[in-house]
């Protein structure tokens, strides 16, 4: 009872460790997308048509939470689920830690990593890292879990991968990377489970499709959203080069402004976009999949050379930034209230962060993330040598991970440091996790070439 209740205790300390950012902030981070999120969610609970810029399930799951009175339960929710995953995965790598060391982990990937920067937030990105966690329990932890740990970490993935269409695409590749595994290492014993590592993707796709079905009658994900990759088409240089063969034969909206287009991406959407009449805007976004298709098919190489460029570049960029103009504010003082009680006199909003306010910090990310890479691999070569199959398997999802989150934000979308932050943590777990094993492996060698009998005598 008292273990139980001293873990029940080091879980509270972690979750709020986990928040540290929102603690020292005064209250949530607060992102353009939060209103998106938290607007979507009041819509549906109200039974009316959401906006749908995003998709749906993470504003209304996180409604239950908040109920139109403060966002601070999100952000512990959030804390709680990090805690608890981390906790299973090494708990499952037969990792034993004290209370106090767990602690002091938690601390350390706080501190450390954009771990804490992204549980403070009011957005689903935390649950990128959350998902690639989970579904590596579902797929390489067998014997190690109890079935209503089972139960809950299909429900946690479908849910993670739900919130973010980006975690659609990191879920489809772990699902082949499963898949694979069971095909090369099940005659080595090597327990894998593709078909339960693969069902949170599934059941998340048919959420998805189930919903526009029932909403708009056909197949849209998010059918209001910005027209992502056609503007990154066009900044990389291949859209607009098909723009420009195809305006004299094929009047696009797009055709009339080509020589004054931003150059790049953001700037397309957020400057160029937001000035269009909602009409016009309407009528860009309609054209988007004919300049996506022709732009394709005209120049497939360097559309391919484009995005494997961007997934490398989005591989190695991380860092936190905030992007709140005082025009998002407004509106969310406007349309939720709460929110603006929750973050109104954060050192956010009194601009703490801007600028150059975070460069310091962007710094020790950069070269944690650097170092822990490097024993990332030099970690996974004494696994493998060693047969430690677990460790390895693990840093083998969160690798291929890292590399499918790349390819969904920095090729199809944009490169930001935000993207590839949100579960760079799970680098640095991830060693450490294959450095607890792999101690532990010359601990109990150790003691075995140790001559029967013998005893530690003090000197």
């Amino acid at each position: 009872m008292r273990i139980e209740l001293k873990w029940a205790a080091t879980a509270v300390l972690g979750v709020l460790v986990l928040c540290g950012f929102a603690l020292i902030n005064g209250g949530p981070i607060v992102y353009p997308d939060t209103s998106n999120y938290l607007g979507d969610g009041e819509q549906l609970v109200r039974l009316t048509t959401p906006n749908n810029t995003r998709p749906v399930f993470y504003g209304l799951a996180i409604w239950f939470l908040h109920w139109e009175r403060t966002v601070w339960p999100v952000l512990l929710a959030q804390g709680a689920v990090v805690v608890h995953v981390i906790y299973l995965c090494l708990r499952t790598m037969e990792v034993r830690l004290r209370p106090l060391p767990f602690l002091a982990l938690l601390a350390c990937l706080a501190a450390l990593t954009p771990l804490s920067w992204h549980v403070s937030h009011v957005l689903p990105d935390i649950f990128t890292g959350v998902a690639t966690a989970a579904l590596f329990l579902l797929g390489f932890t067998q014997g190690r879990l109890s079935r209503w740990e089972i139960g809950y970490l299909v429900v946690l993935a479908t849910a993670c991968i739900c919130f973010h269409l980006t975690n659609l695409v990191m879920g489809a590749a772990l699902a082949g990377m499963g898949w694979l595994a069971w095909l090369l290492l099940r005659r080595r014993g090597v327990p894998v489970r593709p078909l339960l590592l693969t069902l949170p993707t599934a059941l998340a796709l048919l959420a998805h499709v189930a919903f526009s079905m029932a909403l708009y009658h056909r197949v849209a994900f998010a059918p209001k959203s910005p027209p992502h990759l056609m503007a990154r088409l066009i900044a990389d240089g291949p859209g607009r080069d098909y723009l420009r063969a195809a305006c004299p034969t094929t009047p696009y909206y797009l055709c009339r402004d080509l020589d004054r287009l931003p150059a790049t991406e953001n700037g397309i959407l957020y400057r160029y976009m937001s000035v269009l009449s909602t009409e016009d805007g309407y009528r860009i976004k309609a054209e988007a999949d004919d300049v996506v298709h022709g732009t394709i098919r005209m120049f497939p190489l360097q559309v391919a050379g484009h995005m494997l460029l961007n997934t490398a570049r989005q591989f190695v960029t991380i860092g936190a930034l905030t992007e709140l103009d005082m025009p998002w504010w407004h509106m969310m003082q406007h349309d939720h209230p709460y929110l603006a009680r929750d973050a109104s006199n954060t050192l956010q909003m009194r601009g703490a962060f801007d600028g150059d306010g975070l460069d310091g910090l962007n710094v020790v990310y950069d070269a944690v993330a650097l170092a822990s890479g490097a024993a990332f691999l030099g970690l996974a070569w004494a696994c493998f040598r060693r047969r430690q199959w677990r460790p390895l398997t693990f840093m083998g999802v969160v690798f291929v991970a890292l590399w499918a989150n790349a390819f969904a934000c920095g090729a199809l979308g944009g490169v930001f440091g935000r993207y590839q932050g949100r579960m760079i943590w799970l680098v640095p777990l991830a060693a450490f996790a294959a450095a607890s094993v792999l101690a532990g492996v010359r601990a109990r060698a150790a003691e075995a070439r140790a001559p029967a009998g013998s005893l530690d005598l003090p000197a």
